[in-house]
């Protein structure tokens, strides 16, 4: 059955993201909402207008959010003006716990699923890790997050790893252009484990963020993180991987 996507943002990785798209036989990428006029160069349906407009007049099966956190909320309310029902998978990383709070408020509207650290590799490691915290609780823990030079912020899924041990020194490196290196550090007084992930190609996010809604097609309306997905497939036995 063909799925029906709408996708919001394109930058670095929307852009990724929209090529995937495209090339997915069983995929439409009927829009993409940019805040700015943007020329078509591969015939695929661009636009700026509003997103109510856009849901109205394509109604897609999914939404696949990779903006900003102002955006995201503002387009959770839009899409409860205009009575979206269907589900949306949220990429975007940064949100306080006042915000969660709202971006929840909606999931009673239309499926949600928040996954700033969208593939299945770096929430593998998120299992390891705390398993590794639980057996070596006075080890010291360093969390090494490596990206692209011109990234600004502490990544969303370096704050995510922490939270998920709930300890550990984050350090931050930027370097040319890194798509993203995540390393976990245990240090005993005689030993250390260390848990590493490397994503070579921002297509494990288009990837992630399709497996994503593919299994929120198939989920009761409510809110998701990435955790219950891995759950979900560990359960049924099923494959915990990204797209092919």
């Amino acid at each position: 059955m063909l799925l029906k996507v709408g996708l919001l943002g394109y930058g670095r990785t929307g852009k990724v993201v929209a090529e995937y798209l495209k090339n997915k036989k069983d995929v439409s990428l009927k829009f993409i909402i940019k805040n700015k006029p943007f020329k078509d160069p591969s015939n695929l349906i661009f636009t700026h207008f509003d997103l109510g407009r856009c849901i109205e007049t394509y109604r897609p099966d999914i939404l696949i959010d990779f903006t900003s956190k102002d955006a995201t909320i503002a387009n959770l309310a839009v899409l409860s003006e205009v009575g979206f029902k269907k589900g949306i998978v949220i990429a975007t990383t940064g949100f306080t716990d006042d915000e969660l709070d709202i971006i929840k408020s909606y999931s009673q509207k239309f499926s949600i699923i928040w996954a700033p650290n969208i593939s299945s590799g770096i929430n593998l490691l998120i299992r390891a890790a705390k398993m590794i915290r639980d057996v070596w609780q006075d080890a010291d823990v360093h969390i090494i997050e490596e990206h692209f030079q011109q990234k600004k912020d502490v990544s969303g899924t370096a704050l995510r790893i922490k939270d998920s041990l709930d300890k550990g020194e984050i350090i931050s490196i930027r370097s040319g252009g890194t798509v993203g290196i995540h390393k976990v550090i245990f240090g005993r007084e005689n030993q250390k484990i260390e848990l590493t992930h490397q994503s070579h190609s921002r297509f494990v996010f288009a990837a992630g963020a399709l497996r994503l809604a593919r299994w929120l097609q198939h989920t009761k309306r409510g809110f998701y993180r990435m955790e219950d997905y891995i759950n979900s497939m560990i359960e049924s036995q099923q494959e915990v991987m990204d797209e092919d």
